[in-house]
């Protein structure tokens, strides 16, 4: 079995369990347990690091205006790298079948209620 990791908790609860060797990939904010760290990151930001609090706060409010995520998703990583289970926040709204996805059709964004409710997609509420 091979996992892709979305969730830096479940990343780390893979570790406690003794299974993180069965990831195969995780997200951009992942970094526990330390086995993980030279793991392919299948998520990213569209919030590069270094900016201020207020910096960050504007680009948040102006993706939220845009309506565009501040996720993303490699969908090409994880078609290259099957995985039979994806982890990701229980409580979001969205589907797991990531086989379904293309590479635009990964929205992880600030505001699930705006997103479609296709399948094929993970999102996540921030």
């Amino acid at each position: 079995m091979r996992i892709v990791s979305l969730l830096p908790s479940a990343t780390e609860l893979a570790g406690e369990l003794g299974i993180a060797h069965l990831l195969c990939a995780v997200s951009h904010e992942c970094d526990t347990p330390e086995s993980v760290m030279g793991l392919p990151r299948a998520t990213g930001s569209i919030i590069p690091e270094g900016l201020t609090q207020l910096e960050i706060n504007d680009r948040v409010a102006q993706a939220v205006t845009e309506q565009k995520p501040l996720y993303t998703v490699d969908a090409e990583l994880l078609d290259a790298r099957p995985a039979g289970n994806t982890l990701y926040r229980p409580g979001a709204p969205g589907a797991s079948r990531r086989s379904q996805a293309h590479a635009g059709d990964w929205p992880i964004a600030s505001d699930s209620a705006r997103l479609s409710r296709r399948e094929g997609s993970i999102r996540s509420s921030v």
